[in-house]
């Protein structure tokens, strides 16, 4: 599986605000409720902030983990999610 990312427009992003009734359907048998683990990273971030997220959500046993940071991603960066999405699809 090939895994493309976008490139963000940063100032857009930071003006952008959105409420969580723009995200959910409006049929009710579409919602559904998961544990998520965010970290939120300034500076310096590589791998191993990601292998950390995985371990962190695994401990948690949430669903999904979202990493948010200013950073473009480092090709190690993209190589641990790519490894980490694809032992959870099989």
């Amino acid at each position: 599986m090939i895994r493309h990312f976008k490139t963000v427009d940063y100032e857009a992003a930071r003006e952008t605000s959105v409420r969580l009734g723009d995200c959910l359907s409006e049929d009710p048998l579409a919602r559904f409720v998961v544990d998520i683990v965010f970290q939120v990273k300034s500076g310096m971030v590589g791998r191993g902030d990601i292998a950390k997220l995985n371990s962190d959500r695994q401990r948690e046993e949430a669903e999904l983990a979202v990493f948010l940071t200013l950073k473009e991603p480092t090709k190690g960066m993209r190589g641990e999610a790519t490894e980490w999405a694809s032992t959870r699809t099989r």
